[in-house]
């Protein structure tokens, strides 16, 4: 669908239906491309923190959570 940017601003519902039809919408001002409106991918499901290959990573280290950030956050250089 090709529209203006004059349609985009009177014709806005009409634009979006056709986008929930899954077309590409062209905008144009003053003859000239200015812009793609593209529907989004169907049901793409956000990525979790525990699909992450390094979420848990360290669930079997014996030290205790406390005392490893404590270790973590000193100085290098400490006497």
């Amino acid at each position: 669908m090709n529209a203006s940017m004059v349609d985009l601003r009177y014709r806005s519902k009409q634009i979006m239906k056709a986008v929930e039809r899954n077309e590409v919408v062209d905008l144009y001002s003053h003859g000239k491309l200015k812009a793609h409106i593209v529907p989004p991918k169907a049901a793409k499901k956000r990525p979790s923190v525990m699909d992450d290959p390094l979420f848990g990573y360290c669930k079997d280290d014996p030290e205790p959570p406390a005392e490893k950030a404590r270790r973590l956050r000193r100085s290098r250089y400490a006497v």
